[in-house]
């Protein structure tokens, strides 16, 4: 990417297909096969192999290696292909986003597996969720024109807390070349010329000049360990209640 002004727009897109492609593989792939793999497990809780806290802490140990790896891969091939900003820190920052969205997405997907009920229940809350995360990404759609009662769906937007931190990173000290204007006649190439669009007048006008990559990332970080959570809650008040119904037919006779 050049440092026209009109490569601007190209980075905004750049940067939110990178977010939206990242959570699509994180989610959908999570979302596939942890119900599958959450049914074995609740069998073998009935047999008393293993309780669920050591499980969750076991796979959390062997998927967040893989997609830490998987996002090191991806940032480092596609930070010097696309022509953003040269430079180290920015780069490492980049992949940082990525790795924290793709494990934020992979939470999430957990979180739908723990709670659906099938494989089916679980692909079918899919695609509202990213449809509102691709909303609310925080530049098809400002914050002030958000209904107030909607409010608080940006907050909870992987999306929108990697996309604006991504952006955040790249535009920030960013000055684009003067556009050039062949058609002026040559008087008026005489007057005064307004400055070079910089990144900063870019992140004003997507409303993220407020924000910090700092803010960014303790959004996302929060996202994973609230999704982590919530997964083992739900997992293990599975596990009781199924060891309730089982228990109760016993009580009985």
């Amino acid at each position: 990417l050049d440092l026209s002004p009109k490569s601007a727009q190209d980075r905004i897109g750049l940067l939110s297909l990178v977010i939206i492609g990242g959570t699509n593989m994180g989610l959908a792939g999570t979302i596939r096969t942890f119900p599958k793999e959450r049914k074995i497990v609740m069998e073998e809780q009935a047999k008393s192999l293993y309780s669920i806290f050591p499980y969750f802490v076991s796979k959390l140990l062997a998927d967040v290696p893989v997609v830490i790896a998987f996002s090191l891969l991806f940032g480092c091939l596609i930070y010097p292909c696309v022509g953003l900003q040269h430079d180290t820190k920015k780069a490492a920052i980049f992949i940082c986003f990525a790795t924290l969205n793709a494990l934020a997405s992979s939470g999430l997907g957990l979180l739908l597996g723990s709670v659906a009920s099938s494989t089916d229940a679980a692909l079918a809350m899919y695609p509202p969720i990213i449809v509102l995360s691709v909303i609310f990404n925080g530049s098809n759609l400002s914050l002030e024109s958000v209904p107030r009662m909607l409010r608080w769906i940006p907050n909870i937007s992987l999306v929108r807390w990697g996309f604006e931190g991504m952006c955040i990173n790249e535009f920030a000290g960013l000055v684009f070349d003067r556009p050039d204007s062949p058609s002026l006649p040559w008087w008026a190439k005489l007057l005064p010329r307004p400055g070079p669009q910089t990144g900063e007048n870019i992140l004003e006008s997507l409303s993220f000049a407020e924000s910090s990559v700092e803010r960014c990332m303790a959004a996302l970080v929060t996202i994973i360990c609230v999704c982590w959570m919530l997964s083992l809650w739900t997992l293990q008040a599975k596990r009781d209640r199924r060891s309730a119904v089982m228990v109760e037919p016993t009580a009985i006779g």
